[in-house]
């Protein structure tokens, strides 16, 4: 490790437990910073930019009777690819170990300012948006923030992580570091990342491999893939399924069917997932084929002669819903598409769901579990669907108009002339409908995802299948899906969580319960 001592300015390199208590700085690049090679000829070093910002740190330093300062841009000998692996792979210890670290905000000029004026600063500020600055903010012990003209604006402690949290959607607990990072889901962790952006496309990876623990190769040159295997080395020391729990969204590539995502900004809904208890443990691992796993699976009939779709439950859930009251685990659902080939099923992740909703281990007896390789031989990608698939219509956000899915005609035809619907669970929305279409009139202004549960008889035979259908809240799409089987012209209402939804709590369960109820390191 080099640092530079405070009082001569020259640089000195120390080995593992001789290096001597260091302040350390963070700063967002711009132009004209220094470099290693710039700091040997100092007359040159004077000259840009970055050379004043290094020496008032070095000031600092000296003011908390430290001795010694790393710098990223000077103490890092760019030119060797060696000594830049080992400096990305260690820059969350080199943080973490340091004494102080000064996080120097350039954009916002002073901190002698009214509140208010200087809060819409910070808030606004590029170090809250680069991608490496995310572990200079977890990192280190003691945090102190300064303006433009070195005049401190706080430390991360008390109203100002308050304000912090509320710029990065930290929790306050790992900001102060009550809590360790590492009690946060690989989700919520992503999710830190998913507003952020860097220089080189790799650096989204490896800005995040001290806080995933993760040591690995630097491939420059390799773009996107660097996120993917950054993604398969969290999957070789964790067991954590929210890693599945991500968006689709316009940065997913329309030849995508994996179960990883393909970019950080997947993630930015994802923060509340966490990992569900549950009496089994799915392990899940890369393999030759494919990523290898075993989960509680429901066959969707919008299959047809050639594909198959599933929905299957990760153990993953909602944190809001464990910190609820619940008879029953809910589960995240993502949805599969693929072919049975033996004992396996061959699949690809598609889009619709789009985002992964919860459901209910009552429904537990519904789903069987089975092995999933999962490979990009079945995608639909991007916006497209299934063939059999519609689009519902919209007339505006309250009215949602659906086109059945269904399996065959022979469902089709055998429907009732009319459905009725038994609504269950308070006055969130009115529900009716004819042949051919449904139709959600929605009183409020957001709903969560919901389950129409048909049941009737034909003749003495129960008709049974579950229907997925094409729905929009709040102008994203979501999925609702249609169960037929019981007793006749008889509705109910279950509502799948949509965690992303602000008004879910204005879905509460209520009612009667029916046997299918759901209680719910380059420029930086």
């Amino acid at each position: 490790m080099r640092l530079i001592n405070t009082q001569t300015l020259e640089l000195h390199e120390f080995f593992n437990e001789n290096t001597p208590p260091y302040a350390i700085l963070s700063h967002a690049w711009g132009d004209q910073e220094v470099t290693c090679q710039d700091w040997q000829n100092r007359q040159q070093a004077i000259q840009k930019h970055g050379y004043s910002k290094i020496v008032k740190a070095c000031n600092k330093a000296s003011n908390y009777k430290l001795e010694w300062l790393w710098v990223d841009t000077n103490c890092i000998d760019k030119s060797s690819s060696a000594e830049l692996s080992e400096a990305i792979n260690s820059m969350f210890a080199y943080y973490q170990k340091s004494e102080v670290c000064f996080a120097y905000l350039v954009d916002v000029p002073t901190a002698n300012q009214p509140e208010d004026v200087l809060n819409s600063q910070i808030e606004r500020s590029r170090w809250f948006s680069r991608g490496w600055t995310l572990q200079e903010l977890i990192a280190p012990k003691h945090l102190i923030f300064y303006a433009a003209d070195w005049s401190e604006i706080g430390k991360n402690d008390g109203s100002l992580t308050t304000l912090i949290t509320s710029i990065t959607q930290i929790r306050g607990a790992y900001l102060t570091g009550q809590s360790s990072i590492h009690k946060a889901s690989v989700a919520e962790r992503m999710s830190w990342l998913s507003r952020r952006t860097t220089t080189r496309t790799e650096d989204m990876a490896y800005c995040m491999l001290g806080i995933f623990s993760i040591n690995m190769p630097l491939l420059y040159g390799e773009g996107k893939r660097a996120f993917f295997r950054l993604q398969e080395e969290i999957m070789k020391t964790s067991n954590d399924h929210t890693i599945f729990c991500w968006e689709w969204n316009a940065d997913v590539p329309k030849d995508w069917g994996s179960l990883l995502a393909p970019w950080p900004t997947t993630f930015e809904a994802a923060g509340d997932f966490c990992p569900a208890i549950s009496h089994e443990i799915s392990i899940y691992s890369m393999t030759n084929a494919g990523l290898s796993i075993r989960l509680p699976t429901m066959t969707t009939p919008t299959s047809t002669h050639w594909i198959s779709n599933w929905v299957v439950v990760l153990q993953a859930t909602s944190r809001r819903l464990v910190a609820e009251p619940h008879e029953y685990l809910q589960g995240a659902c993502i949805r599969v598409a693929g072919r049975r080939i033996g004992d396996l099923l061959h699949v690809s992740r598609i889009p619709s769901l789009p985002r992964p909703m919860t459901i209910s281990e009552a429904h537990a007896g519904l789903f069987s579990i089975e092995a999933l390789v999962v490979t990009g031989d079945f995608c639909f990608g991007g916006e497209e669907l299934l063939d059999n698939e519609t689009i519902p219509d919209f007339d505006d956000e309250r009215t949602l108009h659906f086109l059945p899915v269904f399996s065959g005609k022979s469902i089709r035809n055998s429907l009732l002339p009319k459905w009725h619907f038994q609504h269950l669970y308070g006055a969130d929305m009115s529900l009716d409908s004819a042949v051919g279409t449904i139709t959600l009139n929605v009183q409020e202004g957001v709903i969560g995802v919901g389950t129409i549960m048909m049941t009737y008889y034909k003749g003495s035979k129960s008709i049974s299948s579950n229907l997925l259908l094409g729905a929009r809240v709040e102008n994203a799409a979501c999925d609702v899906s249609v169960e037929f089987g019981g007793l006749p012209s008889k509705v109910t209402l279950d509502i799948f969580h949509d965690i992303q939804s602000p008004s879910k709590e204005r879905l509460r369960h209520g009612g009667s319960r029916s046997a299918m109820d759901a209680r719910d390191m380059d420029d930086r």
